[in-house]
């Protein structure tokens, strides 16, 4: 609304001040003779334009994990998979035993552990029941433990081989939280289209060799569709950020945990994608000032606005669903040599859009025959930027790939991911070291959306003036 007001404002004024200097020094029967001075004006131009876009795109997948951490190089969890059970001594809670429970099926209970091994190393849930070691001899038998002690031996049974041992200052459970990992792109687009415009005004001749004109237009536009107007293998890489936490013994720790949710795909959070832009100009009004130096050539210079529809359409690619692989094997993670965590995109399009009045400056040259026909030659720039909106527009070649649900009418985009990975058995499982993210929960990417334009436009055609 400010541009349109500013393209008025400027057509106002333009008038306004040629008036002005027209009526100085008249009386007011030659202001009276130069009111009847009207002219209307009739035209069709064939427009060139060379228009340059820039989509900036922020991406941002939102999601609620834990997750338990060890330094570089070392096994995230103790004890190895299917391992045999460590010496307790007797009489003491068998902690240690418990971490046999994230993933050791080779024991007289080991179909108990390992079940609860996979409900806590995919989930991060803490088991309900533990083992102990009675000293009455009774043997191992299971035993409930109060929720507030459950986090505190769980963090000795996933870090510590006895009850014995001392906790570790490099390794630490990370407690469920919410985290946003953001990344964004910049597309460069350039692209020209052809088009016809049609043209309607009224002019009024100040003085001999001055006129103040106002005209409408209207354009069609035709796009080369062999113009590549587009930018391929989009990806959105987060930087992520740093996280401070507490080790299993109580000193401090800091670590990217974001990145390592996405290192799988190189910290892309969507990949492949490919980006379009499409932006077509329609109405425009207009005001200036004509001169007319001599009888057969007329100069002219005006200002106004212009609406202009812009679409940016996202086609394709991958959403990496946030999760860690180091604790599975390949053969759970991958599926035909690709990650399951990727969520194909294939035959899906998201389009954003809006709708802006910029203010456009521009010239042109009017060659005149007979009296009331004229060939114009003109030149015209105008910039502008803008936040675009989602318009939900989907077209689905490939349901089957899809995983995802789009909100509809909303800003920003928002796409809704479901986990593509189900829960593991026991021999999905492998020695994992470094960082392991539990089960993401409640993933949403967000899209949000800016571009700029710079349209140059080129015009030639013919102007009736009666």
């Amino acid at each position: 609304m400010k541009n349109v007001i500013l393209g008025v404002v400027f057509s106002t004024a333009a008038c306004a001040a040629v008036g002005s200097v027209s009526t100085m020094g008249r009386s007011l029967g030659g202001f009276s003779k130069a009111m009847g001075a009207f002219r209307v004006y009739f035209g069709a131009s064939v427009v060139f334009s060379k228009r340059d876009v820039t989509v900036t795109t922020d991406m941002h997948t939102k999601y609620r994990a834990a997750y338990a951490y060890s330094d570089a190089g070392a096994q995230t969890f103790f004890g190895t998979w299917g391992a045999a059970v460590p010496a307790v001594p007797a009489g003491r809670d068998n902690v240690g035993d418990v971490a046999q429970v994230v993933g050791n099926p080779a024991t007289a209970l080991g179909a108990w552990r390992a079940d609860s091994g996979r409900t806590f190393v995919f989930t991060g849930e803490m088991p309900a029941n533990w083992l102990e070691h009675k000293a009455d001899g009774a043997g191992w038998v299971l035993a409930d433990v109060e929720t507030a002690v459950t986090t505190s031996m769980m963090t000795r049974a996933m870090f510590a081989p006895l009850a014995v041992d001392p906790l570790p200052s490099h390794q630490g459970f990370v407690a469920e939280d919410d985290y946003v990992a953001k990344a964004s792109d910049v597309t460069n687009l350039s692209y020209h289209t052809l088009g016809l415009r049609l043209e309607a005004g009224l002019g009024f001749r100040c003085i001999d060799t001055m006129t103040l004109f106002l005209k409408l237009s209207y354009r069609f536009d035709h796009k080369d569709k062999k113009v590549k107007n587009f930018k391929e293998d989009v990806f959105f890489k987060t930087p992520g950020e740093m996280k401070a936490f507490r080790a299993a013994n109580g000193s401090a720790l800091k670590e990217n945990l974001i990145r390592s949710s996405f290192i799988y795909n190189n910290g892309w959070i969507a990949s492949g994608m490919k980006v379009t832009a499409d932006v077509k100009e329609t109405v425009g009004v207009m005001g200036g000032l004509e001169w007319q130096p001599v009888r057969m050539l007329a100069l002219s210079v005006y200002a106004g606005i212009k609406r202009y529809a812009v679409e940016v359409t996202y086609d394709g690619g991958d959403f990496a669903y946030p999760g860690t692989v180091g604790m599975y094997t390949e053969s759970f993670t991958q599926e035909n040599s690709r990650q399951k965590l990727l969520i194909s995109q294939k035959g899906i399009k998201r389009t954003m859009k809006a709708v802006r009045w910029p203010v456009a400056f521009g010239g042109d040259v009017r060659v005149i025959f007979c009296g009331i026909n004229g060939l114009h030659f003109g030149l015209e720039y105008t910039s502008f930027q803008t936040d675009l909106t989602f318009d939900k527009k989907v077209e689905d070649s490939d349901a089957t790939a899809v995983a995802a649900v789009d909100r509809e009418n909303a800003r920003p985009m928002e796409t809704f991911l479901t986990n593509p990975l189900s829960q593991p058995a026991a021999a999905n499982f492998k020695d994992g070291l470094g960082t392991h993210q539990f089960a993401a929960t409640d993933v949403v990417n967000v899209f949000t959306a800016k571009v700029e334009v710079r349209d140059l436009t080129l015009s030639a055609g013919y102007t009736l003036s009666l």
